[in-house]
């Protein structure tokens, strides 16, 4: 059985019990609206006028699609994690990029200079000996 309670600020209260929460949304949905503000324990109405309370249903059944339910923290944790993936990916490739343009150290037997190394890389004959 689900017992939803209206009450306002002028002191009117109504009560009614359900079998259905079909039923219970239907009233309550009636009295303070389909999208009013959440409480811990109680829903009030946009204008502030009137509060639904619930015993045998949650609130976030009544009103909504659970929206009430959503955890703010989990979800910027979530969005920090994926900004997170991202930017490791991106990391990642600019890494490889430079892996790609990375010149080969100096050989045995080289005489080229650093500069020559680091801007073209070695061009000497290996087999030539010293």
């Amino acid at each position: 059985m689900i017992t939803v309670t209206y009450s306002s600020i002028d002191r009117f209260r109504k009560k009614r019990s359900f079998k259905t929460l079909k039923g219970a949304r239907v009233f309550a949905q009636n009295w303070v609206g389909k999208n009013p503000e959440i409480g811990s324990t109680y829903a009030v109405s946009g204008d502030g006028v009137g509060k639904i309370t619930v015993a045998g249903a949650k609130l976030a059944d009544l009103f909504g699609d659970g929206a009430d339910e959503r955890d703010p923290d989990a979800e910027y944790e979530a969005w920090e994690n994926a900004q997170a993936a991202e930017e490791a990916r991106w990391v990642n490739a600019e890494a490889e990029k430079i892996a790609a343009l990375e010149r080969p150290y100096r050989a045995f037997g080289c005489t080229c200079s650093d500069q020559q190394l680091n801007l073209v890389g070695c061009n000497c004959n290996p087999e030539i000996p010293f």
